[in-house]
Parts: C-alpha cells; sequence; structure tokens
C-alpha cells in the first residue's frame, strides 16, 4: 500500500488554520472546521484560477531561456511546465 499523499505542507496548513485558534473535540463538525475547510479551498480555488497565466508565463520563460541560451531558466521552465501538465511524478 502506498503511502498517504500530502497536499499541503504542515506550514502551510498551520498558517491557513492560525486564524481559527485550536479545533476542539466538540467543534468537530463545528462552525471553525467548517471556517477552515472554506480557507482551504478559497486558497486552492485562488491557485487554480491563476494556473492558466502562469503557464503562459512559464511558456515565456521557455521562449526567453531559448533566445537568450540561458539553460538554467529553460530547464526550470520545462520541468514546471511538466509538473503542471502531470508529465512527471
Amino acid at each position: 500500500m502506498s503511502a498517504a499523499k500530502t497536499w499541503m505542507s504542515k506550514a502551510d496548513a498551520c498558517e491557513i488554520a492560525l486564524p481559527f485558534g485550536s479545533f476542539e473535540y466538540r467543534d468537530a463538525q463545528g462552525d471553525s472546521r467548517h471556517a477552515f475547510a472554506n480557507a482551504v479551498i478559497e486558497r486552492h480555488e485562488r491557485i487554480r484560477a491563476a494556473a492558466p497565466e502562469l503557464l503562459v508565463a512559464l511558456q515565456a520563460c521557455l521562449s526567453y531561456g531559448s533566445m537568450t541560451g540561458d539553460e538554467w531558466v529553460t530547464d526550470k521552465a520545462y520541468a514546471a511546465i511538466a509538473k503542471a501538465t502531470g508529465e512527471t511524478k
């Protein structure tokens, strides 16, 4: 059996959760958990909404790297595009 996928770092989760205070057992299905879940989804949706523009920017980096011969820029752009399009693990 494979390990569970970690979608968010502990630091990111703590950053999002901080405004909600600590979660108590009695609030397991309550307002704090609901607000926290909405905050996580909102953050995800902001990143998802920016994805098309980020992909265009990465493709511009590819062009720039190709024109200038900057292999570091080209390699990083190719790697990021492959990751964004699911072509890598």
